[in-house]
């Protein structure tokens, strides 16, 4: 599966924190909630990764800047 995923977010992920460091928004949890935490943490470690500029961290991330910018402000509440 690995050879499946471009090597730049490869990276990415692998700096990303397992699920189970992860605490749980609630008590139950769903995909949902999941999703935007493991997203929360790879837009963050890119943005660290990439000295927080958002035009690379896009690229970085396989996403164009408008879905970081959104993903920024309503998905995961990443601000900076």
């Amino acid at each position: 599966m690995s050879e499946l995923i471009n090597p730049d977010i490869a990276s990415v992920i692998s700096d990303c924190k397992p699920y189970n460091s992860i605490q749980p928004l609630s008590d139950k949890g769903n995909l949902k909630e999941m999703v935007e935490q493991f997203e929360y943490a790879a837009i963050q470690t890119a943005l660290e990764t990439c000295h927080f500029s958002k035009t690379q961290t896009a690229k970085q991330l396989g996403i164009s800047i408008n879905t970081l910018w959104r993903k920024m402000r309503n998905d995961s509440g990443v601000t900076n």
